[in-house]
């Protein structure tokens, strides 16, 4: 069974719907998926440098151990609906998520064969997609009803690059 890492924002009711429903469709398709999410075991506040450290190590553990580095890259143009908890409206984009997958990259630079990168891209359409995640993507999805196709795209080898403009 192929590990995923699940990268993506959360912050918002909207971004956690989006995240269960898609772990929950990752997992029905038979994919163990890691959430640091479902997984922190925060105890304490972030304001704590303890509780920083440790979350972080325990996320750059479960990349280190991944075969596929899921991550959601909707959003660059524009913010979210729902304002934050100071009731600012938040980016869509999670420059946590852009970490996790720049350190995956990385990781797979230098090991030659993991983890996979999976870029989900539901909202995303036609418009301009990142260059440097173009680049880096083995497979770029951006349709719900794709995610059937991961499985045989993964067992395959399978490479789906981003078919509209690069920016």
């Amino acid at each position: 069974m192929n590990k995923i890492y699940f990268a993506g924002p959360w912050f918002t009711a909207a971004q956690a719907e989006r995240e269960q429903r898609l772990i929950k469709r990752l997992r029905e398709l038979g994919f163990e998926v890691f959430s640091p999410r479902e997984s922190s075991n925060i105890t304490g506040s972030f304001a704590d440098p303890k509780v920083q450290k440790s979350t972080f190590e325990g996320n750059i553990v479960n990349i280190d151990s991944c075969d596929i580095l899921f991550a959601v890259t909707d959003g660059k143009q524009g913010t979210c609906t729902e304002p934050d908890k100071a009731g600012q409206p938040m980016q869509a984009i999670d420059a946590g998520t852009m970490v996790e997958v720049g350190y995956a990259y990385r990781m797979r630079r230098e090991s030659g064969k993991k983890p996979i990168m999976v870029y989900y891209a539901e909202t995303l359409g036609n418009a301009q997609f990142n260059l440097m995640l173009a680049q880096s993507a083995d497979i770029v999805i951006t349709k719900y009803e794709d995610l059937a196709n991961l499985p045989d795209w993964i067992n395959n080898n399978t490479k789906i690059s981003y078919n509209g403009q690069i920016e």
